[in-house]
Formats: structure tokens, sequence, C-alpha cells
């Protein structure tokens, strides 16, 4: 999930000067460790405008510690007055541009403490995706119990865990040309995990997944809109403990608590037919020929409700 920080967030969060909240802490932990903190690149016009030469020195420096933001969109004629007003003071512009990037969906969350920013977002029905820090923290926390609220028999792993010689493997090897750079570079690497049932040394199932942000799914350019859950590897070799239909509701739990649109999975036609049939089974349908034009790609819809 991609979280924009407001300068109010940032500049406390960074001042050497002052002793940092706890809660700016917190949210800074939690935020940090699953997430992405971004900064609006007009951050930079309000440290600026910052008359504390040392202060305003130290915190330039310390913003590129931060990811910017990529591209961030700017207004078209009159969109800024038909959306939010016109500004009446450079910080009015700079608080109307980090709202535009929330409102384009650049981002997922906005973290900020003007109530000025609060009562904007309401005129563009972004209200329940501007948050205070309390509020953010409380997110953060139900997202996290929700990530890691497992089955029975059903664990989370990092990637990296688990060990790429084990036989389980080998037919995912045999169906996917490239598999070991592609778990190496795109699971290992990245920190990505997997629900797994694992018995001692034996692995009886796994799925690896990740979330996405409206992606296009089809070589004719469909996409899902919103944030999805994608499971990227779906393989089971013990049968007849229910251990597929298991990992599929671990994944519609995990889509529910994190308020995801869709799940959505690709197999190779006519290869793993009992595969197919669960999915068929769980309300999955057919959406089309993935990217590659190899695979079919199955999705499952899961409106949101927002808390």
């Amino acid at each position: 999930m991609r979280i924009l920080i407001d300068t109010n967030i940032f500049i406390p969060m960074e001042d050497s000067a002052i002793q940092l909240d706890t809660k700016l802490a917190e949210l800074h932990r939690l935020a940090s460790t699953e997430h992405q903190i971004l900064v609006h690149p007009s951050s930079k016009d309000d440290i600026s405008r910052d008359k504390n030469d040392a202060r305003r020195s130290s915190m330039l420096q310390r913003l590129n510690k931060y990811v910017e933001l990529e591209s961030p969109p700017q207004f078209l004629e009159n969109e800024e007055e038909q959306l939010l007003g016109s500004p009446k003071k450079d910080n009015d512009r700079v608080d109307n541009l980090i709202l535009l990037a929330l409102h384009k969906n650049c981002v997922h969350w906005l973290v900020t403490q003007d109530e000025g920013i609060h009562k904007k977002a309401k005129t563009i029905g972004a209200y329940e995706r501007v948050l205070s820090v309390d509020q953010a923290i409380r997110a953060l926390l139900k997202t996290k119990e929700g990530q890691h609220r497992l089955y029975p028999n059903i664990k989370n792993v990092l990637c990296h865990t688990l060990n790429l010689n084990h036989k389980f493997f080998q037919s995912l090897r045999a169906d996917y040309d490239g598999f070991d750079a592609w778990f190496s570079e795109k699971c290992s690497k990245t920190g990505r995990q997997a629900w797994a049932c694992i018995s001692g040394d034996d692995i009886h199932a796994l799925a690896i997944y990740k979330q996405e942000s409206s992606p296009i799914v089809t070589n004719d350019n469909r996409g899902l809109p919103g944030d999805v859950l994608k499971l990227c590897t779906f393989k089971v070799v013990k049968r007849g403990f229910k251990i597929g239909e298991l990992l599929l509701m671990q994944a519609f739990n995990y889509a529910s608590d994190n308020n995801l649109q869709f799940v959505y999975a690709t197999v190779a036609p006519g290869q793993h037919e009992m595969l197919e049939d669960l999915f068929s089974e769980f309300g999955f349908s057919e959406y089309g020929t993935d990217s590659q034009g190899r695979d079919i790609v199955y999705v499952k819809e899961f409106p949101s409700i927002l808390p």
C-alpha cells in the first residue's frame, strides 16, 4: 500500500531538535515495514518557505530519505476551482495538489493533521482515505491483523524461507521456464509472502500472493479497477484434505480484511483441470487470456465495504 504523508507529518517526524512523538514513531514503524511511505514534490515548497535557515536546510536534506511521488498529476484548466476552490495562499495550492494525487488514485491513503485538508477531502469524496495519525495507526493495525489472521493448518511465510530444492517445486520448474530466476527476483528479494500448508519437511500446498492496484491482466488490455489480490502461484499436492479450499478461503479472508475488489489467478489451459474446477466452484469466472497470450485469467469479484 502507498501512503502519502503531509508536510505536517514529515517535519515533526524528522526534526531532531524536538522530541519525537510516540504516535509518530508508531506510525512510521507500522507504515514502513510493509508499505511504502511517499512525499509529494510540493512538500519541498512548503519546507522552502520556513524562515529558520538551519531547520529548512536540515528538513530539505532529510526529505531525500523518502520516495517522492513520481509524476504527480497537475490540474487541468478550471479543474482546481471546480474540485477544491481557488487557492488563497501558497499553502492552499500545495494542499490542493496533494489532494489531487489522492483523487487521481496515485496513492491509497493521505496522512495529515491538517483539518483544512480533511474538510476539503469531503468535497471530492475521499474523506475515508484522508487519515489523522491516530486513524492511520488504527487502520494499519487492523490491516496487519487481517493479513495474519490464518485458517487452521495454513501458515503465512516469507518466500525466501522456502527451500527451492524441495521436490514440491519440481513441477512448477517444469511448467514455468525461468521459475528459479522469477522466484529469486520477484518473490525472495522483494519480501513477497505466501500461504503454505507445511508439516515437518513436507510442503502440501502453497499460494504465493501479492496485492496490486488497477492491474492490466489480459492481452487485450482489460484491467481490474481498484486494489486487487493476485494469486501468483497456487499448487496443492496433498489431496482429499480440502487444502485447496482452505487456501482460497484464506485469500478471501485477506481480501475482506483489506477491502480488496478482486481476487485473480492465471491457469495454463488444459493442464490443471482440478484447479480450474476449484476456481469455478468458488465463484471465479474466465476473464480472458493473460498479457503473454498464454494462460487463462480467472477472476472473482470481491466488492469491499469500507469500515
